[in-house]
């Protein structure tokens, strides 16, 4: 009996031990961490960082890393080496994209040659230049389908039907009003610029 009453007091102590720290985790039993104060050399804002020509970085960012920068403790010169070690990270992706691209933008020339050949492509051109507005033109550049075969095909068709007569410009219908034989002044009298007679 002495065995019982001996362990009876050791579980209250353990019960009131536990009921004595309130602050102790019921899941893991180890105290949550407290709120650290700002280490030393850590400012309370950051001065602007300096990034390479090309890349800036906007109010938000600053104001995003300078959150993240602090509560990692960081000094303003800790700070400035990771924004100078992310800066090379960013400038290495866009070299690479930016040689993915042109490697893109050379292979689909090389198949539109296959495809269409020089002359087809000079066709095209041609065309394109007569044709399509500037802002359109570098849509195609920009997108590299200036020297897509589906493109060059399109636009190819555009020079051939012109050079066999078959295209019509906007001043030749309303001036003449006569298309491949058909009197557009009849068929569409209504029409601004088809006055009939």
């Amino acid at each position: 009996m002495d065995d019982q009453n001996t362990g009876a007091p050791a579980a209250n102590t353990d019960m009131n031990a536990a009921a004595a720290a309130p602050s102790e985790s019921l899941l893991t039993g180890t105290a949550p961490a407290a709120a650290a104060a700002p280490a030393a050399g850590v400012p309370e804002s950051y001065a602007a960082f300096t990034v390479p020509e090309g890349l800036q970085i906007t109010p938000e960012d600053h104001t995003a890393f300078s959150e993240v920068a602090r509560t990692a403790g960081l000094s303003q010169e800790q700070a400035q080496k990771m924004i100078d070690y992310y800066s090379g990270t960013v400038q290495k992706t866009t070299a690479s994209e930016a040689q993915r691209r042109i490697d893109q933008r050379n292979a689909s020339y090389q198949e539109a040659l296959k495809v269409h050949g020089k002359e087809g492509a000079e066709e095209a051109n041609r065309a394109l230049s007569k044709y399509g507005t500037q802002d359109y033109i570098q849509y195609l550049k920009d997108n590299n389908l200036d020297v897509d075969p589906k493109t060059i095909a399109v636009w190819r068709n555009v020079y051939k039907s012109e050079s066999q007569g078959q295209l019509v410009s906007s001043n030749q219908s309303q001036n003449s009003g006569i298309v491949n034989g058909v009197d557009l002044k009849k068929l569409y009298p209504n029409s601004p610029g088809m006055t009939g007679g």
